[in-house]
């Protein structure tokens, strides 16, 4: 009887320690106060070759810089480093900066741009910042999530084309992580 006892509890003791796991859950929040501050996203930039059959080849990096201020003010930065042929992969090629407002609640953002201005080294007579046409509502449906530390934004863009891989006709999905900064 002994035995018996002794391998059943030995049995739901290994069953137990099995179930176990040992990676703390991750710690997920979707409260507005953490989402303020500067997040940051670093990717390469990848560019298609002058043909159809030309490899897709890496040139430069793209730095995404996205700032949630605390009094409702939204910065997003995006700067373009040697894409352009000829160039280092260190050279800015390009820099794109629209701001705005939002308003965050519960996992939802809502940002209205108000201002957008761009330069390209593409256009060698530039001679700064040139404002452009600015879409208010061209962020649809931002929904955030921090995950351990790490920012994940799920937003839509419109689109003139739709295409079968689209979740909501005409608008583009994009979802990304960024880090703190």
């Amino acid at each position: 009887m002994k035995k018996v006892c002794l391998i059943g509890c030995l049995t739901v003791f290994l069953v137990m320690i099995g179930s176990c796991d040992n990676d703390p859950a991750p710690v997920v929040t979707t409260d507005p106060a953490e989402l303020m501050g500067t997040w940051v996203r670093t990717f390469p930039n990848r560019v298609g070759g002058a043909t159809s059959d030309s490899p897709v080849i890496e040139r430069g990096e793209t730095h995404i810089i996205i700032t949630f201020k605390d009094n409702g003010e939204f910065v997003y930065n995006r700067t373009t480093l040697g894409i352009y042929a000829g160039t280092s992969p260190k050279d800015t090629s390009s820099i794109r900066i629209e701001s705005g407002n939002y308003l965050a609640d519960d996992g939802n953002i809502d940002v209205v741009l108000d201002r957008l201005i761009w330069w390209d080294s593409f256009y060698t007579d530039m001679e700064g910042f040139e404002e452009a046409p600015v879409i208010p509502n061209r962020l649809k449906f931002v929904t955030f999530k921090i995950v351990d530390g790490e920012l994940n934004l799920v937003y839509f863009i419109s689109t003139d084309a739709i295409s079968e891989d689209q979740v909501i006709p005409g608008l583009n999905k994009f979802d990304y992580n960024y880090t703190r900064r």
